[in-house]
């Protein structure tokens, strides 16, 4: 690959990756240094570029495990949900606290899931992203993420069954 290629290739990439990376790290300033990070990571491997089955799902990845490996280091939640989410106006003051209590057991919950199912989820569920996109970026099939978003789901509420049964109990 040579360079007036590289920058062809980079420019058609740049904005789906910063949006990528703007959902993940939900920081402008942030997405815009992974990206950065991408093209100087992709211009490191120009060589090997042509011999990528697909340059645009190597991208994506690359930018999803740069993404990954900023957050674990800022030891910043994926899923980061704030008290405006959950204060309804006319509800009680109870309802809310047992609310917004309930989506910080459910964001724990999550976050102790493997990243693969943490990631899917958060996609589909938070982000509302569609199967066909989550498996592109994942470079995994369709049904994988199908899989993936069933047991993700099921793992969650299976702890949050037992937690919920284990309070009960305490009282």
């Amino acid at each position: 690959m040579d360079i007036l290629e590289f920058k062809i290739r980079i420019n058609g990439n740049k904005d789906r990756l910063y949006r990528f990376a703007k959902r993940m790290l939900r920081l402008r300033e942030e997405a815009e240094d992974i990206v950065q990070e991408v093209f100087v990571k992709l211009w490191q491997r120009i060589d090997e570029l042509d011999s990528m089955r697909n340059f645009d799902a190597y991208a994506m990845v690359v930018t999803k495990n740069m993404c990954i490996d900023r957050l674990r280091a800022k030891r910043v939640q994926i899923f980061e949900l704030d008290e405006e989410t959950y204060n309804y106006e006319g509800m009680n003051p109870e309802k809310n606290f047992d609310l917004c209590d309930s989506s910080e057991k459910v964001k724990l919950l999550i976050d102790e899931l493997p990243d693969k199912l943490q990631m899917v989820m958060h996609m589909r569920d938070i982000e509302g992203m569609e199967q066909d996109e989550i498996a592109e970026i994942m470079g995994i099939e369709k049904n994988d993420v199908k899989v993936t978003l069933c047991r993700a789901r099921k793992k969650v509420r299976e702890k949050l069954l037992v937690l919920y049964q284990y309070e009960k109990n305490e009282y």
